[in-house]
């Protein structure tokens, strides 16, 4: 900088025996070739680099799901440039200490968003929603995407399902799903993704076990005892009504008899 520049002029000119120096002067000076003396790398720095440079680059992929990516990506750098300073180099032992609870609390903040893993489910309707949890561990709320892929046609799957989910809280997500034809097993694929459609958390998978005939069946089942039961409440009644008829007619006979 001018400032450190005028600092060293300023105190070559005050050494003893030394010529008064000006910004002009060194300025009209011819220039000379300087050598640069080549050392080797520290291959245990480099690797460390390389390894968080990545790891900073993932992280930019998945500060996607906010509204503000520096929230994330803005800290990350600032320490970054902490740990590839000069001031470690007398302290190696520390320094990898230092890199090693960066690059964990880095894998903590990657891991912290991602759908809990969900149990089987018995779908017994040709229409009904299916429940995914989605986790969300960040100080943020995060607007992601939830992808639904089932291996099977006997199920329809929305397939994207935007998700807006609060900051540290588990959000319920309701994905819609149509059963066809036909009983089974069929595994639904679960991934979620931000905006830009990178992977958020690791993929899951929920196994559904379709009987969408059984509503149909239960609906005829049904209908048959309700019919049951009306018919048998007519009989009951005619019955009855005979019944009450027949003393009456007695009656009426023993009085025509006299």
């Amino acid at each position: 900088s001018r400032v450190a520049l005028r600092t060293a002029i300023t105190s070559a000119s005050q050494a003893p025996g030394a010529t008064p120096l000006t910004l002009g002067g060194v300025s009209a000076r011819i220039p000379a070739p300087v050598e640069i003396a080549d050392a080797p790398s520290d291959e245990t720095r480099v690797s460390a680099a390389s390894l968080l440079i990545a790891d900073e680059a993932e992280l930019s992929r998945f500060a996607t799901i906010l509204d503000d990516v520096s929230q994330l990506t803005g800290p990350e750098r600032a320490e970054l440039l902490q740990l590839l300073g000069l001031a470690w180099l007398p302290e190696p032992g520390a320094w990898q200490t230092a890199v090693d609870l960066h690059r964990t609390a880095t894998a903590t903040t990657l891991d912290s968003v991602g759908i809990v893993p969900p149990s089987p489910i018995n779908l017994f309707s040709a229409g009904a929603p299916i429940p995914i949890w989605v986790r969300n561990d960040l100080p943020y709320p995060v607007d992601i995407v939830l992808f639904a892929t089932p291996d099977d046609l006997r199920l329809d799957v929305t397939r994207a399902n935007e998700v807006t989910a609060g900051a540290q809280s588990n959000t319920r997500v309701q994905v819609p799903v149509q059963a066809r034809v036909g009983n089974g097993e069929v595994t639904v694929q679960l991934q979620l993704r931000s905006r830009t459609l990178e992977p958020i958390g690791a993929a899951q998978v929920v196994d559904v076990n379709v009987r969408a005939d059984w509503e149909g069946v239960g609906i005829v089942v049904l209908s048959v005892l309700v019919g049951g039961f009306l018919l048998l409440g007519v009989v009951r009644t005619v019955l009855r009504l005979r019944a009450g008829r027949t003393p009456r007619a007695a009656a009426d006979s023993e009085k025509d008899a006299e």
